[in-house]
This record gives C-alpha cells, structure tokens and sequence, in this order.
C-alpha cells in the first residue's frame, strides 16, 4: 500500500488508516507488531495501538529501501479489544506498507519467500547500557545450504567470520559484542553471507551506543566550567555591564547538567547524551563570548527587566510596566513582552530561577474543586499557598497568569445535582446553561479574587482553558434558544419565511444537536444555532469575566481559546467567535501551535495559523494577544528541534502582536506515554532560545511594538456565514490568501461579518473577500457604504445572505477567479502586481539577486517622519543562505542587501537621508 500526503503538519490534522475492527489479544502476554516501510520523506508517520494509541512506533526515512519496523508490547486489561493504526502528520510524497503483523512473542518473525537466499536486519540499534550487546539479523533460505557468514563492525574496524549450515526457512543470527564507555557516532554492523567466497547476500543495521559512564564523565567536565563562568560574568558585573544574555546559557547549564545526570542515571541515556551534547556547545560559544567581553571586543546590550512592583497597563498591543537596567537607578516605563512557561508544579517551584533563565512570566491553575471542597466547605490554603507564591514572584520580578479552570469542578456538585452532568466535548463535564453550576462558579471566583486582587505580581486572570461548547441539548438551553430565535426573527411567519419551514410556533423548534451529523449540516437551522451558541458562550465567559470585576476591576482576563477554533469551519460549531470573545475580555488571549517541520512541508515552521489567528484577534480587538498555551515542541516527539524555531517562533509571534506567552510545558517525566515526554523542559539549548528571544524582545520593545500597531494595509473577510456553508472552499481560501498577501510584504488585517454588522465600515484601503459565497444581510450593507477596493475571489462572490437565500444585490470591485489547487506561490504571484492599483503598496520591496521578487519571506514594515523599520524572516525551509536586497519606497533613498537563512529573523532601520 502506498500512502502520499500534501497536507502540511499542524496540531490536531492528520490522516487514520485504521482496521475495521479490533483484534482480540491477552492482556498480560507479549506481543510484537511488525511493518514493512519504504519511504524517502515519511511525514511524521506511527504506528500504534491500545488506548490511546499508547503503544506506538514511528515509521523512519528508509531511503528508498524496504526495512521491518517492530515494537514489542505488553497489553493491559483496557487492551483486550486491540484497535490498530496508522496515524500520518505532514506531507509525504509516499509511504509504502507492506505485511503489518501482530504475534505473540517477543520479537518479529520473518516468513520465508523467493527462491534465492535473502537476509533481513533487525531493527536500527539504540544501545543504553554499558557491556554486552546483540543484534539479530533473519536469513531466509528456499534450501539446506553450507555459507560462511562474516560480520563487521565499522568502528573500530573489527570482522568476524564463521561457517554455518543453513536449515530451509528462516535461520536467526545472533550478532554479540560489548561496549564500555564509547561515544555516540552511529555505527553500522554488517552481515555478508558467502558461498566460496563469493556474496550472496547482505544486510546492514545501524546501531548507536549511548554510554551513562561517558555521560558521567562529560557532565563533570561541564561542570568543572561553571565557577570559571560565574566569576567571569561577576567581574563584568563589577564593571556596570549587564548579563542578562550571558546568564540565560550559565543557569541553563547550571540547571541542566543536573537534570541530565539524573536521566543518566535512570536509564534514560540517550536523552541524556542529547542535552550534554546541545550543552557542549552552550559551553564553547559562552566561554567565547565571555573571554571576548572580558577584552573589551564584545558588548552584552542591556536588557530592560520588570520591576516586579506594579501590575502591567494595556495600551493597545503593549504591557505597559516600570523597567529597571542592572547598574541603572532610575526605573523607565515602557513597553513589556513576557515570556515564560506553564502550568503546573514545577513552574511555581522555579519562581527564583526565571529571571536567570531570561523570562518573566509563569501560569498556573486553581480550580473550584481546590476551593470548594465539599458542599460548604472552603479550603483557603491554595489562597494561602498562591499568595506566598505571589510574594515570590514580585520579589523575583516574575508575572503570573493565574488559570482559575472552571472545568475542576467539584464532584460534590454532581452528587447533588446529577443532571449537571451532560454529553459534552472536551474537557468541561458539565451543563453550562445551568443555574446551579453558573453560581457554583460565581462563588468559586468571589472566594478566590478579592485576597489576590491587588497583587502586584498578579499578571491577569485566564478565565477559561481550551473553551468548546458542544453539549447534548437540555431544557435550559432550549428555552434560552427559543428565546433567542422570537428575538431574532420577531414572529414565526418570518423564521418560517427564512428558514423554508411551517413552523407553528417557537415552541415546536428544538435545538440542534452537535452530536448528530444529521443536525450539523448546513441549513438555516443549523446556522442560527452556530450564532446563537457563539454568543450564548460569549455571555457564559462575559458572567466570569463580570465575576471577577465585581471585585477586581481592574484585574485583566482573557480566555484560552484554541486558535483553530477562531477560523476553520470544521469547528464553527465549538462556539467561539473572535469579535464576540474580544468584547467580553480584556487581552486576545489563545491557545496556539506552530511546530517545527523537520523539512516535511516547504516552510520550516507551522507558523502560519498562529500569525493568522494573531493579526484577527487584533483587528477586532487593539489588546495585546495572550498565547497562554504555546506549543512549541510536538508532545511526545523526541527528535531534535533546533533552537532557531524556538527563537524564530517567539520572535514571530511578538511581531504579530504576541506581548505575553507561557509555553506547555515545564515539565521533565520518564513516563513515556505522558504529553510531557520530550518537553522543552529536556531541552538545553531550546530552553536558551526562549530567554534570549524574552531578553531580545525586551531589548527592541518599542521597535516591535511600532511593527505590531502599524496599521493593516489590506483586510480578509472574516465571515461566519461563509464557515457554517461554504465549510472548506472558504476556510482554505481564506489561509491561502492570508499566506499569500502575508508574503507580499503588506500588514494583513481582518474584518469580520460581526463586526460590519454592527455598523463598522473599515477605512483600510482594500478588502479581499475569499471564495465566500454567504454573508449576512446587515453585513453585506456595511461593505456597501465601503469606499475603499473590493477584490473577490471566486464565483458568485456573497451571493446569499445568511438563510441562504440569493441575494440579488452585487458589488462592485475586481474579481478573480479561484482553482481550489491554487498553490500559495500562484495565489501570491497573482496579487502582487496589483497591490500598488489597489493603494496598498508594500512600505518596503524585497528582491532576490535576480531582482525577483522573494518567496517564503516575511517582511513587515512600520514608518515614521524620519525611518523606516522593517523585520524580515525567512519561513522557507529551503537550505543555505539567500541574498535579498531590501529597498524602501517611496520618500527614502536607501537599500540593504541581507543574507537570509531559513528561520532567520532580521530587524533592519532605513533612516531617511
């Protein structure tokens, strides 16, 4: 079977090849699932099985070659029924499968086939232990047959040979050696079958040691460096020289060799080479750095920290805070980006530390069941624990987001009230439309604010984690939906005139179901259900948002809304609108993902729904955007990421309006099958990226936030419409033009069907409408009073009004026609040429050596009276460096040639001459 997939990687997306039907194993006996694979670019491709495909095996690069990949597994109790899959992330151009079998037993069987002598290998080596080792190789032979097997190793070069008599059928050969304390340059092992010398067959297997004694003995070498690094930076100290920068590397290394020690130690060997190996290098270029400001032919530019002592101000996309400079007395108010990690224990226990490591800001959780106990019962020593928390934050100049996770909420409740506990999705349990779980929360938050209210080190409130409202219908939802459609509609002859339906009265209409595909389908029904969830939710956040200004109004919230959620159709109906969800709270707060591709998608980076998500919470709401779950790094997914992500992903973000993240997670487990397993938290030199990212934001604050206010040159139409009915013609339209103007070097805005409802007429001089054939009536007579450029993708561009009746009114503005396969390239080629027609001239042209223009860079560009700024970054996952030549328009004579690597971020200043 052959596999292909040009769909890049991104959370939450991927394709299930899958079995019918479960396979009935033992629980307790061993199994071992093997496959077949042939690829060149796999994607990020598993195998796996049991709950919660808890026994799992990735598929590697083969180049080009068949190779048996096997797991061996003990199953539980819950595994009795085995459900077996594939899971495919990211673009492949194809993944060959062949005999997939599961066995009892410890390993892999070869079955015999073809007439001639063949040899298989075992799977790749990972060696973690110290002496003895095996590598199995399977020989498949049609006949009884006398060959000399000879078996080398490439480093050292040893070779051994022996004669053996072949039995018909598969022969196991058993390879054995030992190592002590080697290095972890892979190593091949190969097996040559002769028959009077001459080569019948071969086979080769990799294999790797990972020695703990040779950990060991580099760990001390490291450490041996740090008293010599300590007292460096304390001479710079003394000089009036700041190093914050040079700090992040000294305590990650102070932190980490620990941390890898301890890995060594339990076994987990390879990760622990992996950190001594980025930390090696951390060693090399800080020992540099600090010899050379020791000579005085380096500066450390100094970085602008929180004082800790005054809650943040918003001022549109900034924090706005008193600063103080190491060796300066007089503190400065000024823009603020924090940066920071999540979400559980180990965060609060690392307050002291933050600073060292370059951040600023940590969230945690409090939920109603740690306050509320049991029915009349408060516990207040989590308000006691926050608060001794707190006063170590403000002393160590460390923010917290507090997440007070309505979604812990107390089992007691359902005792009392069974029929609070409802089919819903995702994480929260319970009926939201409930009187009693609504006061539950409401109390919950009345106990939990006031004695922290007026923290200083109190960042904000996250009202809500990962929101979704999908929930089976209950008798206080259908009364508020009845409601809501006389509201709407006024009487039933005009609902029934809209919808197409003979209802009698609003009594008759039920809500829909989310949990039936026949409900979800799109009709007029099942669109006034979409608005009225979205603002129904809204509301139910507007009551904690008003819970915690009754007592705390100043005290800002924001809710951890999922970024796909604000803009793909496929979850139109979790109830969560951008506009709607930006009047109800006081920072555009998310829950974001941009992952490193690993060179499976053309660009380096998934950055393009976070970028996305960002510039449209910002159009409908000029608040700082609040990534308060940053994932970063895939969970689970061991292999390297490089720092330049880490780096690359932050500093993207500020620019597109990020001024406070937390990232998942701070967490180091050896629990394999845990969302923590390979964490940034196991990763030196990632750990690094951030507080440098965090120092250099800090550094170039007000630069940066000149870039996020400028203002949007071009709008996409946002419509909710368009979501609920033209689903995935609209939604990946609407991606693909983002990316393409987004690439074009103009600042992309959105304007949404909510917000030209109410009345908002935009005055940015051009508007794109992508494939969208629906928008609301009293949306469509806002973009009729625009004066600006109208360009329409697509055919019969808002041709019916939100009921899906045709709407015989048309506008007027150049249209395009639009191929569903329509690459981004040619979407952006397509719009380039026009933009300066269309008053959106880019304020900065970037070519190639060739005098093209670039692709798979962004540039984004603010200006004054007297310079303009501009921050370049090459997304292209393309190897090597580029040459672009930067050239400012109109007013400036001035132009840069930059060297562009991929994940490379460059702020350049055009001063006017």
């Amino acid at each position: 079977m052959k596999i292909t997939s040009k769909t890049g990687l991104a959370s939450g997306v991927y394709a299930e090849l899958a079995l019918a039907k479960p396979i009935s194993v033992q629980p307790g006996k061993q199994y071992t699932l093997s496959v077949w694979t042939k690829s060149i670019d796999p994607g990020f491709t598993r195998i796996g099985c049991g709950s919660d495909w808890q026994y799992r095996a990735t598929l590697p690069a083969t180049s080009g070659k068949w190779r048996r990949i096997s797991m061996t597994f003990t199953p539980k109790e819950a595994d009795a029924k085995l459900d077996l899959s594939f899971i495919i992330k990211g673009v492949t151009r194809g993944l060959w499968l062949d005999d997939v079998k599961l066995e009892a037993g410890p390993r892999a069987t070869l079955d015999a086939f073809g007439d001639a002598i063949s040899c298989c290998p075992g799977p790749d080596l990972e060696i973690t232990n110290e002496g003895s080792f095996e590598a199995p190789f399977e020989i498949c032979a049609p006949r009884e047959t006398s060959a000399k097997i000879e078996v080398s190793l490439s480093e050292p070069k040893d070779k051994l040979a022996q004669q053996v008599e072949l039995k018909p059928g598969v022969s196991r050969i058993m390879v054995r050696g030992e190592s002590t304390a080697a290095d972890e340059r892979p190593r091949a092992i190969t097996i040559r079958v002769l028959s009077e010398d001459k080569e019948i067959t071969s086979a080769k297997t990799s294999v790797t040691f990972y020695s703990a004694i040779t950990a060991s003995t580099r760990l001390d070498k490291l450490q041996r460096h740090l008293p010599v690094f300590k007292a460096d930076m304390d001479r710079l100290k003394s000089n009036g020289i700041d190093v914050s920068c040079p700090q992040v590397s000294y305590t990650v290394l102070d932190n980490f060799i620990g941390y890898a020690r301890e890995d060594a130690q339990r076994g987990e060997v390879k990760r622990s080479i992996s950190q001594i190996v980025e930390m090696e290098a951390m060693v090399k270029q800080l020992r540099t750095e600090l010899a050379e400001a020791l000579a005085g032919k380096r500066t450390f530019a100094p970085v602008p920290r929180w004082t800790g002592d005054t809650r943040p101000t918003i001022n549109g996309s900034s924090f706005i805070a008193p600063t103080i400079v190491p060796g300066k007395a007089k503190p400065e108010t000024r823009p603020v980006f924090f940066t920071g990690y999540g979400h559980f224990a180990q965060v609060r226990k690392d307050i002291e530390k933050w600073p060292g490591y370059g951040t600023n800001i940590i969230q945690f959780e409090i939920g109603p069941w740690n306050i509320l106990p049991a029915e009349g019962v408060v516990d207040d020593k989590p308000i006691k624990g926050l608060l001794a928390d707190l006063d170590r934050a403000q002393k160590a100049g460390v923010a917290v987001n507090l997440l007070i996770s309505p979604h812990y909420f107390p089992e007691w409740m359902y005792a009392k009230y069974p029929e609070l506990r409802k089919h819903r999705d995702y994480f929260i349990p319970y009926c939201l439309h409930a009187p009693e779980s609504q006061e539950l929360l409401k109390r919950f938050i009345s106990i939990l604010i006031p004695p922290i209210k007026d923290h200083p080190a109190l960042h904000s409130i996250c009202i809500s984690n990962e929101p979704r409202n999908v929930e089976e219908p209950c008798e206080y939802a259908s009364l508020e939906w009845r409601t809501w459609l006389q509201k709407r509609h006024g009487d039933i002859n005009t609902l029934n005139d809209r919808w197409g339906t003979n209802y009698k009265s609003f009594d008759e209409i039920t809500v829909p179901d989310p949990f039936r595909p026949a409900d979800t389908r799109p009709s007029c029904k099942w669109a006034d259900f979409v608005y009225w969830n979205q603002e129904f939710f809204a509301g139910w956040h507007k009551m904690l948002a008003d819970a915690v200004h009754a007592v705390a109004p100043d005290l800002p919230v924001h809710a951890k809304t999922q970024s796909s959620t604000l803009w793909s159709s496929p979850d139109v109906k979790l109830g969560n609108d951008p506009y709607l969800m930006g009047q109800v709270t006081n920072i555009n707060g998310n829950d974001g993902v941009n992952l490193y591709s690993f060179g499976e998608d053309a660009f380096a980076e998934t950055w393009v729904q976070n970028a996305m998500v960002y510039d449209l919470q910002r159009s409908v709401k000029d608040a700082p955007v609040f990534n308060s779950e940053n994932h970063i790094i895939l969970d689970r997914d061991t292999r390297s990421v490089p720092a330049a992500h880490i780096y690359t992903a932050l500093w993207q973000e500020a620019i597109h309006g990020q001024s406070a993240t937390t990232i998942w997670v701070w967490n180091r487990t050896f629990d394999h099958s845990s969302d923590f397993f390979g964490s940034i938290a196991h990763r030196p030199a990632c750990a690094r990226a951030v507080g440098i990212a965090n120092c250099d934001l800090n550094r170039a604050a007000r630069e940066v936030t000149a870039i996020q206010q400028a203002p949007a040159q071009v709008l996409i139409l946002h419509s909710t419409s368009g979501l609920i009915y033209d689903t995935g013609s609209y939604d990946r339209c609407l991606m693909k033009l983002y990316v393409a103007l987004d690439l074009s070097g103009v600042k992309v805005g959105f304007i949404t069907e909510r917000q030209l409802a109410d009345g908002l007429v935009p005055s940015a001089p051009v508007i794109f409408i992508p494939n969208a054939k629906h928008l609301s009536n009293a949306a469509f007579k806002s973009l009729e009073s625009y004066k600006g450029h109208l360009v329409m993708l697509g055919s019969e561009s808002l041709a019916y009004d939100e009921f899906n009746k045709p709407r015989s009114e048309r506008l007027t503005g150049d249209s395009f026609q639009y191929d569903q396969e329509c690459t981004l390239h040619e979407l952006a080629d397509m719009m380039r040429p026009k933009l300066s027609g269309w008053d959106a001239q880019p304020l900065i042209d970037l070519r190639d050596e060739e005098g093209k223009p670039v692709w798979g860079v962004e540039w984004r560009s603010a200006s004054s009276p007297d310079e303009t700024l501009v921050n370049i970054c090459r997304y292209g996952s393309q190897s090597g460096p580029c040459t672009s030549t930067v050239t400012a328009s109109s007013g400036f004579d001035a132009a840069v040639t930059v060297q562009l690597n991929s994940l490379l971020t460059q702020v350049k200043q055009i001063t006017v001459r």
